[in-house]
């Protein structure tokens, strides 16, 4: 028995390292063929933060960060080829192109952020505890490869920008939809799915699929606003409906 367990452990344990390889490799090339697709591939997967459903071969390793990881490792890449042009990948003759870095560097916003980057690794040298910070620092620089590549793919395209916030309305609306489902299924059954704080004397707290219940209301807080504000602008009277 001990060992089919084992046997079966060590087989689970490799579908998800070949599960992640896969997700890594798919994201990668798909973030570099067709960057404005991928973020809807990303905020699809921004919601699916449930540690105990969507962990994949450790704790805390889910798709959203290999993904995330496959962005740094494109802004790597597309970084490279940005500064340097008649690159070849076998040769080592290469110019930099300071026009290129130069507009790079005109903008305040990521001048400022590349500031804020070099700071906080610095101040790692000051932790009293290097995992996590060399962690939470990791995460950043993900955060800010992503800011560097969406100011060079969407800068002065402010109606795709816009599209994605839709976008992400309404897969939050899904969301929403299904934290009744878990509301209604813990009232009726008392079975608790994704994240549900089951609260004594007390209405139960939904987080849909997010580990922490306040990340879910952080997020509601966050789009409803601008959702008011489509009801009110969104010109046919259909458009406001929908909203």
């Amino acid at each position: 028995c001990r060992c089919t367990r084992n046997f079966y452990n060590f087989k689970t344990m490799s579908l998800e390292i070949i599960l992640i390889i896969a997700i890594f490799l798919v994201s990668y090339f798909l973030i570099l063929r067709n960057f404005e697709f991928s973020l809807y591939v990303l905020l699809g997967l921004s919601i699916l933060l449930h540690k105990e459903l969507f962990s994949i071969y450790q704790w805390n390793l889910m798709g959203i960060r290999v993904f995330m990881l496959a962005l740094l490792c494109v802004g790597v890449t597309k970084t490279y080829l940005w500064f340097f042009k008649d690159v070849s990948w076998s040769g080592r003759k290469k110019k930099l192109d300071w026009s290129r870095a130069k507009e790079l560097f005109s903008s305040p916003y990521l001048v400022l952020l590349s500031s804020l980057w070099v700071i906080r690794g610095v101040s790692i040298i000051f932790t009293k505890n290097l995992q996590a910070s060399l962690l939470l620092f990791g995460f950043f620089t993900t955060v800010v490869f992503l800011s560097f590549l969406m100011w060079y793919f969407l800068k002065g395209k402010s109606e795709k920008i816009f599209k994605y916030i839709k976008a992400y309305i309404f897969i939050v609306f899904g969301l929403t939809i299904f934290g009744y489902f878990q509301y209604y299924l813990y009232s009726q059954t008392g079975v608790i799915i994704g994240a549900l704080w089951n609260v004594p004397g007390n209405v139960a707290r939904v987080g849909a699929t997010f580990w922490d219940v306040n990340h879910y209301g952080a997020l509601l807080a966050g789009l409803l606003p601008i959702l008011g504000v489509l009801i009110l602008t969104e010109g046919p009277f259909k458009n406001k409906a929908l909203y």
